[in-house]
């Protein structure tokens, strides 16, 4: 049908006056032989004009489905790639920062004081650890690994405008972004192979990251800040709706190949808000035990408790092949969400901000989101009840009612939840 279009708009008046001119000028070739030799550039001409239409058409049209089909791969390959990398920058967090923190909570222990000392050491190896995971994910190896892993180091200082100074910052997404610059930067001038390269290679990437520090880390930082200030103003005008949008985003990330604690973290969403950190841990509480009730009706009570105490990502394959399947969860995450607005967040002791960012974004994920809340509560009773019922027995039992309703219709259908092929 296309071609006919086309052709039909490239024959156009020029294969009208053709046509016209073969009849009348055929009836007068029988008698007059030499009319046809008289028109014949008439005919080659209009023959020549007419291939050279129809070529240019389908050029075009070849050029433009050419066109589409590299802006879609495009867009694919840069969402594949900010997957790979940002998971890369969460196992970077959990191996330092998370852990850190973890570990910290040892110190409180009558006579385990000199723990600090380790988890603040191992808190301050974010910024490596970020460049080393973002590293690996890109199967990087050799000295380019040693020198994306120093490069975020590097990203942890800004230089400041305002008093000429070099300080520290410690914020994962400049982390992030500077051994994102490293890695390119020694791509795109590394092509060939040198006997030097064990210098070259190293210095190369690093002069990219020291450039980032001194001239774009500050506003990187800058703009961390600023989302941060905007979940904090938007808590305070309309705190029942970012509850819920919070909630259902967060919960979101934490099932989908996104890191929800990077995210957390980066935008330090515990300093900024409690009430965000407190929405978050509910939003992603719900997402792992939802999605460990579901689990239990299609595998084993193990495969059951991997999701719920480990990872709900684990779901995350069968959403992707039947994506109505995370309705259940992410509607139980908007209805739960507005509950954190009752968490007791007036008097909060300790490195609050860490502990409530780490917390929000790993839920129930090795039990961390509610121990940091009890931790920074100085383990009050109001919280213990509240994490108990809004993160475990109610999410249960609104996620139970939900999946009850969505196989009554059969919207979910036994098996929707298998993971024998995935574990």
């Amino acid at each position: 049908m296309k071609k006919a279009l086309m052709f039909s708009k490239c024959f156009g008046m020029q294969g009208a006056s053709l046509c016209l001119g073969v009849v009348l000028r055929l009836a007068f070739w029988l008698s007059d032989a030499s009319f046809f030799i008289l028109n014949f550039h008439f005919y080659v001409s209009s023959f020549i004009i007419f291939s050279l239409k129809w070529r240019l058409l389908m050029s075009n049209e070849v050029n433009a489905t050419e066109r589409k089909t590299s802006f879609r791969g495009l867009l694919s390959g840069l969402k594949s790639f900010l997957m790979k990398t940002t998971n890369g920058m969460a196992i970077g967090l959990f191996g330092t920062l998370i852990i850190g923190t973890v570990i910290s909570q040892l110190a409180k222990i009558p006579g385990f004081d000199s723990i600090d000392v380790i988890a603040g050491a191992i808190k301050g190896l974010m910024g490596a650890g970020i460049g080393l995971g973002v590293a690996l994910s890109l199967k990087v190896n050799g000295i380019t690994l040693v020198a994306m892993m120093a490069s975020g180091a590097l990203g942890n200082y800004a230089f400041s405008f305002f008093d000429m100074k070099l300080g520290t910052i410690s914020d994962p997404l400049s982390c992030y972004i500077s051994c994102l610059l490293c890695y390119f930067g020694i791509k795109c001038v590394m092509r060939k192979k040198t006997p030097v390269d064990l210098i070259l290679i190293p210095l190369v990437g690093l002069l990219f990251s020291i450039a980032y520090c001194y001239l774009l880390s500050y506003f990187v930082h800058y703009v961390t800040l600023g989302i941060g200030s905007l979940i904090k103003l938007s808590f305070d005008y309309v705190p029942l709706l970012m509850c819920i949008v919070v909630s259902v985003l967060v919960g979101m990330a934490l099932t989908a190949p996104i890191s929800s604690v990077a995210i957390c973290v980066a935008i330090n969403i515990g300093g900024m808000s409690p009430l965000a950190s407190a929405a978050a841990l509910i939003g992603c509480s719900t997402q792992m035990v939802g999605f460990a009730l579901q689990t239990k009706k299609d595998n084993s009570i193990w495969t059951s408790l991997a999701v719920g105490l480990g990872t709900s990502m684990l779901q995350f394959k069968n959403i992707v092949r039947k994506p109505i399947v995370w309705l259940p969860t992410i509607i139980a995450s908007a209805i739960l969400g507005p509950f954190a607005l009752l968490f007791p967040l007036s008097s909060l002791s300790g490195d609050f901000a860490t502990s409530l960012s780490v917390g929000a974004g790993m839920g129930t994920s090795g039990l961390v989101g509610p121990i940091n809340f009890l931790d920074i509560s100085s383990y009050s009773y109001l919280m213990a009840i509240y994490l108990i019922l809004f993160c475990i027995i109610v999410p249960l039992v609104l996620v139970f009612v939900l999946d009850w309703l969505f196989r009554k219709f059969k919207l979910i259908e036994k098996g929707d939840f298998s993971l024998s092929v995935d574990l």
